[in-house]
């Protein structure tokens, strides 16, 4: 159980960082903060975590098929969260900031945009949890 609880801490520290580097950045560009997006990237180091260090990290992958493909898995997940990363700073952060300071309100492609992305958070949580068996934890 020491193990265990040595390995997480040591590498939760990347993500902590991440997210830490992530507020500041904001806050020193007065760019908004949002959760979802800001979530994608602590996902983010953390895929960046287990893929470099996937032979640490595979005793804790729930399904034993799963285990030879870690590095394959977190790869893929490490991309499609940088590139959510990268849209919702880019794309819909910025229009969002528009709204609130006044600006048209959207219509039904931009509401669309809006579930996408809450969709892509969900989905990307809910494949950390299955890949890694937290859901037997909680």
């Amino acid at each position: 159980m020491t193990a265990s609880i040595t390995f997480w801490m040591s590498n939760a520290g990347i993500p902590i960082a991440t997210f830490l580097i992530n507020i500041v950045t904001r806050l020193f560009r007065q760019l908004p903060i949002s959760a979802g997006a800001d979530w994608a990237l602590i996902l983010w180091a953390f895929d960046w975590l287990a893929t470099i260090n996937s032979s640490e990290f595979q005793p804790f992958i729930a399904e034993q098929t799963l285990r030879s493909s870690l590095p394959t898995i977190t790869t893929g997940m490490l991309v499609a969260g940088l590139l959510f990363w990268i849209y919702c700073v880019f794309k819909l952060e910025p229009a969002l900031d528009k709204i609130r300071n006044g600006g048209k309100l959207w219509g039904l492609s931009e509401f669309a945009q809006i579930v996408l992305a809450i969709s892509f958070v969900c989905v990307d949580t809910w494949a950390h949890f299955s890949l890694f068996g937290f859901h037997k934890i909680l």
